[in-house]
């Protein structure tokens, strides 16, 4: 009960902070940025705000590239990915790091107790993260459901070729529609923010410097996507014979697999499980760290 009430606090603080609204109006912005379809004659890309911005309503019905959930299905990828441990550390981190500073932190732990206020601490900085990513995505989501055409402003045939794997890729589309995707989509978009928000705030039990403590995360997000990139190379070497388990091993392990989680098909379990162990792993470490310290983290 100390760790509920701990946490409805925190939320209660995060949720009127400056950070946490800065995190939503950023994602919803970096949404933006993302690509929406591809030009292969000119060799040239058109992301969402320049689809809104240049394309009319008839220009948009001519391919589901331009169909909403297209849109909001593609606004997670682009610049957000990258910036996502940076944002997800907002509306938590630097309450947290403000705590320290004050000393207030010495007055929390002594209330509860050390533990409960550490392990209450992370689920507070890891829900506030995922919540306000999701809410941002869902702010991006209502604005392109308002300007880009639904599926069914597409003709038959379009719809048809745009629709076809659905059935296949989740099962209850058939029956529940598009909501259900777009369910799925912000459930996945909370997880994505709430796995962004931890390496931040562990980062706290070893540095006093809010600014490190959000800039770190970013950092190795880039240096990881970029090793990844180089070994998804690596499976294509040999085109007429791919390395398929080097392939399931990257989809499982990718930062952006809690993205893209309900998209992949059986191995979404394994993605979740790897997911939830290095967020335990790393749990466990910060418990044990603050823990051990003696001076309450000041």
């Amino acid at each position: 009960m100390k760790i509920l009430r701990l946490i409805r606090v925190d939320m209660q603080k995060a949720l009127c902070g400056a950070g946490f609204h800065a995190c939503v109006l950023l994602t919803a912005l970096l949404c933006l940025t993302a690509q929406i379809s591809f030009d292969p004659a000119a060799q040239t890309g058109c992301s969402v705000l320049q689809a809104i911005l240049h394309l009319s309503p008839a220009e948009m019905l001519q391919s589901t590239d331009y169909c909403w959930y297209h849109a909001i299905e593609c606004g997670t990828e682009g610049w957000l990915p990258l910036f996502l441990p940076l944002l997800a550390a907002f509306p938590f981190v630097p309450l947290s790091c403000d705590e320290r500073e004050s000393r207030a932190i010495r007055l929390s732990c002594i209330r509860l107790n050390r533990r409960a206020y550490s392990a209450g601490s992370l689920l507070s900085a890891m829900l506030a993260g995922g919540l306000a990513v999701m809410t941002g995505f869902l702010l991006f989501a209502a604005a392109a459901l308002l300007i880009f055409p639904q599926a069914s402003a597409y003709s038959a045939e379009l719809r048809s070729s745009y629709e076809w794997c659905f059935p296949t890729i989740f099962p209850f589309f058939p029956v529940l529609g598009y909501p259900y995707l777009l369910l799925l989509r912000a459930v996945s978009c909370f997880l994505y923010g709430a796995a962004a928000a931890a390496p931040a705030f562990l980062l706290t039990g070893l540095l006093k410097n809010p600014y490190l403590t959000v800039t770190i995360p970013f950092f190795l997000r880039y240096l990881l996507t970029e090793l990844y990139g180089k070994l998804y190379l690596k499976v294509y070497q040999d085109v007429m014979h791919p390395n398929t388990a080097l392939e399931t091993f990257l989809d499982v392990t990718h930062p952006n697999a809690l993205r893209d989680l309900f998209t992949l098909g059986e191995y979404k379990w394994a993605a979740l499980l790897y997911a939830g162990i290095l967020m335990t792993a790393g749990g466990i470490c910060w418990l044990v760290l603050t823990d051990r310290r003696v001076d309450y983290g000041e």
